[in-house]
């Protein structure tokens, strides 16, 4: 099962424009992107199962792309819905979320796991019922000493992380690409050892 590709893609997030540019809210970052990446291949976005909802096109089969628009701790009731609706099995199910716990410019697939402490993974796994599901971990640390890990994901990039995130963006949209082609195993080879370049500047900081 561990080559299964994706039928259901989930970019997690809190809905409202002050957060869109969060860390938390990398996940939809990574949607949009995506659906650059497709250029032009999806429908306008169905409001349905609480989300955004795009109908795609990818290795000659439909494919949904999801926004929850609950916020992050309700993502589950939103992603078991839609899967439901249209019987995705939890295999198939590919969530894209930030991660604390890896440093910004790296990206990490699974084909199932824990949630790590994460509150929209906790709230998928307790709605799916497993934790069976594809996950796409986007790095969004390492966490500023003594800041609470809620103020911290909550917050704006900096300025000088955008440069990095770029790339990191752009890395992870063609990860999904390969996974929706090739599946999670050839996905998994080709990006969990990628790293984005920094300059010298950056990595001084």
């Amino acid at each position: 099962m561990d080559d299964i590709s994706p039928r259901l893609i989930v970019g997690l997030g809190n809905p409202g424009s002050e957060y869109e540019t969060t860390r938390h809210n990398v996940g939809c970052m990574v949607i949009d992107r995506f659906r650059v990446l497709l250029k032009g291949r999806t429908d306008a976005p169905v409001h349905t199962a609480d989300s955004l909802v795009w109908q795609i096109q990818a290795a000659s089969r439909k494919c949904l792309l999801q926004k929850p628009l609950t916020f992050m701790n309700e993502s589950g009731s939103a992603v078991a819905k839609l899967s439901r609706t249209h019987d995705v099995e939890t295999a198939e199910v590919m969530v894209v979320s930030d991660d604390v716990e890896l440093p910004l410019g790296r990206l990490r697939l699974r084909s199932k796991g824990g949630s790590g402490g994460h509150r929209g993974l906790e709230s998928i796994t307790e709605h799916l019922g497993c934790g069976d599901f594809q996950r796409l971990r986007i790095g969004v640390g390492p966490q500023a000493e003594g800041v609470e890990r809620r103020d911290y994901v909550l917050d704006r990039f900096r300025d000088e992380e955008l440069a990095t995130l770029e790339p990191v963006l752009k890395a992870a949209a063609e990860a999904l690409m390969l996974s929706l082609h090739r599946g999670i195993t050839v996905a998994m080879n080709a990006f969990n050892g990628w790293e984005a370049e920094t300059t010298e500047e950056e990595a001084e900081d």
